[in-house]
């Protein structure tokens, strides 16, 4: 019976640190996922070629708006592989494409905003924003604030320019050498 626990309990123990490890991982990938997908954005928009990933089935597409072109792409691994929790590539990326759309209506290009927000609702309806100093909000609920010009929005579209802010100020010149990241450190 002793020796039943003790190799549940060396079982319990193994499956715990499996999982701390999967859990390390998984962080370590999406803190790899999340500079990578800041830099390509701000690069994106100073090209003015933008790119939204679908989350649900739709048509592949491609949008001229004011000088910018938008890429809704959709691809069926993304689509399939999806989950509602961050750290995957795309859901970094078109959340740093919400930075942009609320940097856009506030200072003053509100139609590249909303239709950047409109896509984002339309392609990756589950989207959810999240913020450590505001209630959390569904893409859905942004994209209705800002066509109704609903005051309760504004403090989330503020919240986006500052992460669009520290984002620019963070990833806007990224590193080139390895002896640049070595004096950035």
């Amino acid at each position: 019976m002793k020796i039943g626990l003790i190799c549940l309990s060396i079982l319990c123990i193994a499956l715990i640190l499996g999982y701390q490890t999967l859990l390390n991982d998984y962080n370590t990938v999406a803190c790899g996922n999340f500079p990578a997908a800041c830099i390509n954005v701000i690069r994106q928009t100073e090209a003015k070629q933008l790119t939204v990933f679908a989350t649900v089935p739709t048509t592949p597409r491609k949008e001229h708006v004011q000088d910018y072109t938008i890429d809704v792409i959709a691809d069926g691994k993304i689509i399939k592989n999806n989950k509602p929790f961050g750290g995957a590539y795309h859901q970094h990326h078109n959340g740093i494409i919400l930075n942009f759309a609320a940097v856009q209506i506030l200072d003053g290009d509100r139609k590249l905003g909303l239709r950047l927000i409109q896509i984002l609702a339309e392609v990756d309806p589950e989207y959810i924003w999240s913020s450590p100093n505001l209630p959390n909000r569904t893409i859905q609920e942004i994209r209705k604030g800002v066509e109704t010009d609903d005051s309760s929005i504004s403090a989330v579209l503020k919240d986006e320019k500052q992460q669009w802010a520290w984002r620019v100020k963070e990833y806007g010149n990224p590193v080139v050498n390895s002896s640049e990241l070595l004096q950035r450190k």
